[in-house]
């Protein structure tokens, strides 16, 4: 889930195939819409954001190869504006936890890529338009439980517990050195070994 072979560590003209791929569903999605318009006949959805079974791999999918994410979240507003309950869950769903899982999991991935072994945040967030984000407590692959802000469509802060002692990567969110715990490491991906039940506070410089 949902398909987790290609990320942003995949080769470019790979990752550019992925984007274009779900550029043409989304188009397909929306012509299908506007004809249906057109007939004044109503239409169901399906093919891609709409999708009623599918959308829930759709929009996590498309973050995890770096899709436009203004777009995702617009489609993602859109679909639960017109089809949702307030809680997230779509109305007359008869699938089940699959597609309550649409909203957190989208935004979550959003703020928080992980499934590479690379600890990457808001790295597919609209930065322009939500400059301003802070999330609390997010499980990443690896064994990390993770809080992290967003002041100004800049990352302000990380903090990190490491809950297996296993090796913690991430990508440098600055163009500049980032410190974890007082201590300063270069480079745009950075690994340090971790220890069970250790925080570890990550700011730039």
């Amino acid at each position: 889930y949902p398909g987790g072979a290609i990320g942003l560590d995949s080769p470019e003209p790979l990752l550019q195939t992925a984007r274009n791929t779900v550029s043409a569903l989304s188009e397909m999605e929306h012509a299908q819409k506007r004809l249906a318009e057109k007939k004044d006949d109503v239409w169901s959805g399906g093919g891609a954001w709409s999708a009623t079974n599918l959308g829930c791999l759709f929009f996590v999918a498309a973050v995890r190869v770096g899709f436009d994410p203004q777009i995702i979240l617009d489609e993602l507003r859109d679909k639960f504006t017109r089809h949702g309950l307030p809680n997230g869950f779509l109305d007359n769903n008869p699938h089940g936890i699959e597609i309550l899982s649409t909203v957190p999991n989208t935004l979550q991935e959003m703020m928080l890529l992980s499934h590479e072994g690379v600890l990457r945040f808001f790295r597919v967030w609209p930065r322009e338009t939500l400059p301003n984000a802070r999330f609390f407590g997010l499980r990443a692959y690896g064994g990390f439980v993770v809080d992290a802000s967003l002041e100004g469509g800049e990352v302000r802060s990380v903090r990190v517990l490491s809950t297996d002692g296993g090796s913690l990567v991430f990508e440098n969110p600055w163009d500049a050195p980032a410190s974890v715990n007082g201590q300063p490491y270069n480079g745009r991906v950075i690994e340090i070994k971790t220890e069970v039940g250790r925080y570890y506070e990550i700011v730039k410089g």
